[in-house]
């Protein structure tokens, strides 16, 4: 879910240089970014289904990754 509005470098990254610039909404961003707390699970119950969604993320991708045959992955698959 988007908090905040999205924030655009000025220039093109690749070709800009010095001149690439940040907006004056990237900052307070990054403030934002770094003081965020989570919001501890009540129960039993909602840590389950929070570890649910992200074991679900991890898999996925894992399973991407093992399709790519990254490296770092495959190398550490047994292999019968």
């Amino acid at each position: 879910m988007l908090q905040s509005s999205v924030v655009t470098l000025e220039g093109e990254i690749k070709t800009a240089g010095a001149m690439l610039a940040a907006p004056s909404t990237l900052l307070p961003l990054i403030g934002d970014f770094l003081r965020w707390s989570p919001i501890p699970p009540k129960d039993a119950k909602q840590l389950a289904r929070i570890v649910a969604r992200l074991c679900r993320l991890l898999r996925d991708e894992v399973t991407d990754e093992l399709s790519r045959a990254n490296p770092g992955l495959t190398s550490l698959a047994v292999k019968s």
